[in-house]
């Protein structure tokens, strides 16, 4: 080999390497993006739920609802702190526990809102932590996510003749929300739909998962057969109690006429639970979607 030769080589290493420095650098700094992003949120979303949980009664709510709300907050600093998760890990499973600290902010604003209302009480902190949320929670955005990510998930497809998809029934609860009916079933012809929507995701993923591992609860064993490895136990049994809420919720929309205000904050309970569920699944773990 001549002295030019050996020099040729030596340049193009370098340019391989460089090149494989540039796109890591590149890499390392969107997941930076996306670490700094979902703190800026967790900041935004836990700063009015503080003012809201400091001002209101203990008794609007029940035990078990303060210990999930424990749990949550508990999950998100277990992963924020813990500096073993590889740096890409981190940046996703960040965004899984944010997903759920936002579901569950969502879930005690609509219920200490409708509890207070019942009682006749007046907590200021109430409207101003619901506009503050809606802020960063933004549903326009996360409903984009949510049809994105169904859409990624095989979700669009039917299950079967005269089953509808996921995708459908979220659509047919939007489009609903959008073009309100009025008297009787205007909130039955949006939160039903959701309902069924959230019902049919599970079914399909469950289906689709690649070991059939066995557990008590829905969620439960949608974790266990394809839920992100760093996700624990007790994140998908908090998840399994949060789908029961809501699932009591969207149910009772069928005996009831709901405000036009809390047939909103329901539907985007439903997107900030979704956003939740299909975080926590590693799409890895899946059968391919039956096409």
């Amino acid at each position: 080999m001549s002295a030019d030769d050996f020099l040729q080589k030596r340049k193009d290493e370098l340019l391989r390497t460089m090149s494989e420095v540039n796109s890591e650098a590149r890499e390392k700094e969107r997941q930076a993006l996306e670490i700094a992003r979902t703190a800026r949120q967790t900041q935004d979303m836990t700063g009015p739920f503080l003012d809201l949980v400091n001002e209101m009664p203990v008794e609007l709510l029940a035990a078990p609802v303060w210990d999930r709300q424990i749990d949550v907050m508990r999950e998100w600093l277990g992963v924020a702190t813990n500096d073993s998760l590889p740096f890409g890990t981190m940046a996703s499973t960040f965004r899984v526990v944010t997903a759920a600290v936002a579901n569950t902010c969502a879930t005690v604003m609509y219920t200490v809102s409708s509890e207070s209302e019942a009682a006749g009480l007046k907590i200021h902190a109430i409207e101003s932590a619901e506009a503050r949320l809606a802020d960063v929670i933004r549903p326009s955005q996360l409903l984009e996510t949510v049809h994105a990510s169904m859409s990624r998930l095989g979700l669009e497809s039917q299950g079967g003749a005269g089953i509808r998809s996921p995708l459908d029934l979220l659509t047919e609860a939007q489009k609903a929300l959008e073009n309100p009916t009025f008297g009787e079933g205007r909130a039955a012809s949006v939160l039903l739909p959701l309902r069924g929507c959230i019902d049919r995701c599970l079914d399909m993923l469950l289906k689709r998962r690649s070991a059939q591992e066995s557990a008590p609860k829905k969620i439960q064993a949608l974790g266990l057969s394809c839920g992100r490895a760093t996700l624990s136990a007790d994140f998908f049994a908090g998840l399994q109690t949060d789908y029961e809420g809501l699932n009591d919720r969207l149910s009772s929309a069928k005996d009831r006429d709901l405000p036009r205000q809390r047939i909103i904050a329901l539907f985007n309970q439903g997107l900030t639970f979704l956003d939740a569920l299909r975080s926590s699944v590693d799409e890895g773990r899946l059968k391919p979607p039956k096409t």
